[in-house]
């Protein structure tokens, strides 16, 4: 069945009704939360009119939004490639589709003065919802040279090879980070069925933007504004200048996206509400926070308002001869006379009461409880001496952001997918990248061949810790779980997030080899054979009888001494040392490493050698 096509006039009527009666309370949260994170909001604190300038504002709202920002740690990413949904792709292909992940984290982030991924991570703490949109820039591609008249096909060939290595270069695939205020999604369903991006614009930026509409707003000042309406479903597309379309045709074009080029991601802080009202379920962190914030803030300026005003110490002059007194310096150590019948008075300076002291700190805790406890902050909580304790309250404070950074990532691997399924079916040609990814020494800088990329694309995004101390914890934990016997190498190495468990275990494998004593004799062997045939042929040429059978046996001593048989050429006596493979081979070579003699099971001789692994 063909999909339905919305008119011009319908999506005009949707995107008012949004506006009005479905994100007009959102919208309005948005500002507030925006400018409590501003620390725009001393008219709140309701002072006193004449001691509201020297009113403070704490920047509290600014650290919880940062510190939920910060554990979210988007800096650090690893991305795993999921081998059975791409069933039927070869190694080498699982790796080109990572490294087209990586190449558009890393492509993005350079490309943008500031990373999509961190304004994301903001709107995302501050207003508890984010959307990142995904599309092809398709005036960023260059176009196609077509044949001329009477040109050679050799010369053609050779533009067309010229225009292919431009195109190398070019990556018309945009990641950003919309902001909440001006995007609204299908309120009916959580998978919503289409998306609405709306912007206030200048005159001029539209011209720029959209050449083809110059003439149209001739008559409108460059500094005007125009409504711009962005319509998104599954299939088709539509953009709206103060409600004339910019599309050719009927305004409303199909394309080829196969999805609609925006992921939501939310912070789990809201609720599904009975009457599905937006506002409950997009939640910040500081929505429900911003009256604590006011007393916070209106504490601490009663009382920097109070030691300012009287707590210098002041001195008056009493008696009847008072006004006789011109200047008088008080400095220590000196005497000045007064006359008599006058004396000097101190008025003792006036502090904030201990119950104004008190209650600013128990409105901090508070505060904290509800947003960024101190711990996570890098600040000493009150009671708490050593480090156990730090860490587990640590670890209590920061389960309250356990579900957000997992639910970013997942949507970050959604924007990732989109990328590749933008790239396989939308971009005319194949991109070069680069980019350097955690388990990856080197790095790569390749064309990506998208003719070995095929559907459907999966993968998983993780944020790995960048705290020195976090890491050694992890690997510490694992070091005393594998020696006790309760989980094996493999997994201890699929636990660690800057290593690719095949590549290390390969490389483990190897230094086992190198270390084998019997593959260390055959190595010998072997050279020496090489030694003595490349004498021989000197000894020949040379016009010398050519050495026989390598002199020497391996045992020491002439041929037949000492009881032993002769060796004759390069062979060995036979080593007294248990059968490769046999039990007792197993219990020395467990022995040899200091491992616990467990039993093992699978470990025939064979190619291993006997080596256990």
């Amino acid at each position: 069945m063909k999909p339905y096509r919305p008119s011009i006039a319908e999506i005009i009527e949707m995107e008012q009704w949004l506006t009005n009666d479905i994100y007009g309370e959102i919208r309005t949260e948005y500002e507030e939360e925006e400018r409590y994170y501003n620390l725009d909001f001393k008219s709140d604190l309701r002072l006193p009119k004449e001691f509201v300038d020297d009113a403070t504002i704490l920047p509290t709202a600014r650290d919880a939004v940062d510190t939920f920002v910060d554990y979210i740690d988007i800096s650090n990413i690893k991305i795993h490639t999921n081998r059975s949904v791409s069933a039927g792709l070869s190694d080498e292909d699982q790796r080109l589709i990572a490294q087209f992940y990586y190449g558009m984290v890393h492509h993005t982030n350079t490309r943008a003065s500031i990373s999509p991924w961190r304004i994301a991570a903001k709107h995302y703490a501050l207003h508890g919802v984010t959307h990142i949109k995904t599309i092809w820039r398709a005036d960023m591609w260059p176009s196609k040279p077509i044949q001329k008249t009477g040109e050679s096909d050799k010369e053609y060939r050779a533009r067309l090879e010229e225009w292919e290595g431009e195109t190398q270069y070019v990556l018309p695939i945009i990641i950003s980070a919309v902001h909440p205020h001006a995007v609204m999604t299908d309120p009916t369903q959580n998978d919503p069925a289409y998306v609405i991006e709306s912007h206030d614009y200048s005159v001029f930026d539209i011209k720029k933007r959209y050449p083809r509409l110059a003439s149209r707003l001739s008559d409108k000042k460059p500094e005007d504004t125009c409504k711009v309406i962005h319509y998104w479903d599954n299939f088709y597309r539509c953009e709206l200048v103060d409600g004339e379309p910019i599309l050719p045709g009927s305004g409303v074009v199909a394309h080829k996206y196969g999805f609609i080029p925006y992921v939501t991601i939310e912070s789990g802080f809201g609720n599904v509400s009975a009457d599905g009202n937006i506002a409950r379920r997009y939640v910040g962190i500081l929505r429900y926070i911003k009256s604590i914030l006011q007393a916070e803030s209106r504490s601490y300026s009663m009382s920097d308002i109070i030691i300012k005003k009287g707590a210098w110490p002041v001195t008056v002059i009493e008696g009847e001869n008072a006004d006789q007194i011109a200047n008088i310096e008080l400095k220590y150590g000196t005497y000045q006379p007064l006359p008599p019948g006058t004396k000097l008075t101190q008025i003792s300076p006036e502090v904030p009461p201990a119950a104004l002291r008190d209650h600013f700190l128990n409105t901090s805790e508070i505060v904290a409880g509800s947003a960024a406890p101190r711990s996570l902050r890098g600040m000493p909580e009150s009671g708490v001496r050593s480090a156990a304790d730090r860490r587990q309250m640590m670890e209590a404070g920061s389960s309250r952001y356990n579900y957000s950074p997992m639910a970013f990532a997942n949507g970050t691997a959604k924007v990732l997918i989109n990328c590749a399924r933008l790239y396989k079916n939308v971009v005319p040609g194949n991109v070069r990248m680069s980019a350097k990814s955690p388990t990856d020494y080197t790095g790569f800088d390749e064309v990506i061949d998208k003719s070995k990329m095929r559907e459907p694309f999966s993968c998983y995004v993780e944020y790995m810790p960048t705290s020195a101390e976090e890491n050694y914890r992890i690997h510490d934990s694992l070091r005393l779980r594998k020696e006790s016997g309760l989980i094996s190498t493999r997994h201890a190495l699929e636990q660690q997030s800057d290593i690719d468990p095949d590549t290390v275990e390969e490389e483990m494998y190897m230094e086992q080899l190198d270390l084998d004593p019997q593959l260390a004799m055959i190595r010998s062997q072997y050279a020496a054979g090489k030694l003595v045939k490349k004498l021989s042929e000197k000894a020949m040429l040379e016009g010398e009888p050519p050495m026989m059978g390598g002199g020497m046996p391996m045992g020491g001593g002439p041929p037949g001494a000492g009881g032993q048989p002769p060796t004759g050429g390069m062979v060995s006596p036979i080593p007294n040392r248990a059968q490769p493979g046999s039990v007792e081979a197993i219990r020395n070579k467990l022995k040899a490493e200091g491992r616990p003699n467990a039993t093992m099971q699978g470990q025939g001789g064979g190619g291993k050698h006997g080596i256990v692994q």
